[in-house]
């Protein structure tokens, strides 16, 4: 504008031209300061927030991991607990199984062999009833004959009696008495025989009986000592141990030996040391000149190599005949030390081994006296049962039917014969 006015005025001289000239250059400098102001703020400003927006996303990604590794952490251990539950039902009822299996494997044998020698004492006990009851009927056939002739006798005699004179009588009463006599002593004798034989029965399954529950007891009280005493073992080693961690711990002999170990190395470096120093002093002493050797340097030189010697040679003496030797003595003490916690400790495993073996033997043991009483109880239960829900047949006189005992086979007669049939 300012051209153009002067322009317009005719003022156009060189000085005007240099002094606008410059004025706008002077603009123009102010205009890119302030243009090169502002594109400096604005990158200032758009870098501020590019890293602000970048602080804020990595603050939230933060956030986010830290709540995503919480609620990982809540599943994988409620996963963990779910698994460890469902692992140790599986492993129980597995165990049950074979368990089972492997009781019956064992119980089998047994419990066949019982039924056998059931079989066998079943077998001997009816034998034994069927001989009494042939010794019974034939102590009826034989009351019955004697009964007969008895009345034979006494039919004879009310015959006979009115023409016999009174000094029979006598002869037939001695005589008949002295008969009698004789048959019930040999009745008497024969159930006396049969009871002795029955109470022999009994009292030897009752002594049996009470020996093998005594025999039990004794097992289960020697095995419970045995036990006690491998207990007692055990913690005899265990306080063994702990006596002679506790003695080298006051001891303190793994830190005299790290200790001696540290010396003897520093000892050893300090000889390599010296020694290299003495081989560079022959080097030295090897490279003098005669120059040298005139102003007394190799004289020095041996002097000090000399010295040099005899301070390695003390210093492996001190190495050999000192540190070493006390290097040697703590490793012996330690050593020693530790294998005889090894050996105690090998100890006591064996004793807790042979211990657990005893318990598994006591609860085998016990399972199995267990389950006899269990099978006996049964027993016994169902025979009870079996007595309460038995059938007694009658007479009409309402005595015990004979024809029709319980346990025993019935007479024919009782049975409907031919005429029966339709």
């Amino acid at each position: 504008n300012i051209m153009e006015k002067r322009k317009k005025a005719g003022l156009k001289t060189s000085s005007i031209a240099k002094s606008a000239k410059s004025n706008l250059e002077k603009l123009f400098e102010i205009q890119r300061i302030e243009n090169k102001a502002a594109t400096t703020i604005q990158s200032i400003w758009r870098g501020v927030r590019y890293r602000n927006a970048w602080k804020n996303a990595f603050l939230t990604n933060q956030l986010v991991c830290k709540i995503q590794k919480v609620a990982r952490g809540m599943i994988v251990r409620k996963w963990v607990a779910e698994w460890y539950f469902t692992r140790i039902k599986i492993v129980t009822n597995w165990q049950a199984h074979s368990r089972k299996f492997v009781s019956n494997l064992h119980c089998r044998a047994k419990l066949h062999k019982e039924q056998l020698m059931a079989i066998k004492i079943q077998k001997t006990f009816r034998g034994f009833s069927g001989r009494n009851k042939y010794l019974r009927i034939l102590k009826n056939m034989a009351a019955t004959r004697i009964q007969m002739l008895w009345r034979g006798v006494v039919g004879r005699s009310k015959a006979d009696k009115a023409w016999l004179n009174k000094a029979c009588v006598p002869i037939q009463k001695i005589s008949r008495r002295f008969l009698a006599y004789k048959n019930f002593e040999s009745i008497k004798k024969a159930k006396y025989q049969a009871a002795l034989l029955i109470q022999k029965k009994y009292r030897n399954w009752i002594s049996r009986c009470r020996q093998g529950k005594a025999l039990v007891q004794r097992e289960m009280d020697n095995r419970m000592q045995c036990i006690h005493i491998l207990t007692s073992e055990e913690e005899l080693c265990q306080e063994k141990i702990a006596k002679l961690i506790g003695r080298i711990h006051k001891a303190n002999l793994k830190t005299k030996a790290e200790q001696s170990m540290r010396k003897m190395l520093a000892l050893r470096e300090k000889i390599r040391r010296k020694e290299n120093d003495l081989t560079e002093i022959r080097r030295q002493l090897e490279i003098c000149t005669p120059r040298t050797r005139e102003q007394g340097w190799a004289t020095e030189l041996e002097a000090n190599s000399v010295q040099m010697r005899d301070q390695l040679t003390a210093l492996k003496q001190t190495l050999l005949f000192d540190v070493a030797a006390e290097v040697q003595h703590n490793d012996e003490v330690l050593e020693r030390q530790v294998h005889e916690i090894v050996a105690l400790s090998a100890t006591r495993n064996a004793v807790s081994d042979w211990k657990d073996q005893e318990y598994e033997e006591r609860r085998h043991l016990s399972y199995q006296d267990d389950l006899n009483q269990r099978r006996k109880e049964k027993r016994m239960i169902v025979a009870d049962e079996r007595r309460r829900w038995q059938v007694l047949y009658y007479t009409k006189g309402g005595k015990p039917d004979k024809k029709r005992r319980p346990g025993r086979p019935w007479d024919p007669s009782v049975f409907a014969g031919p005429e029966k049939a339709v």
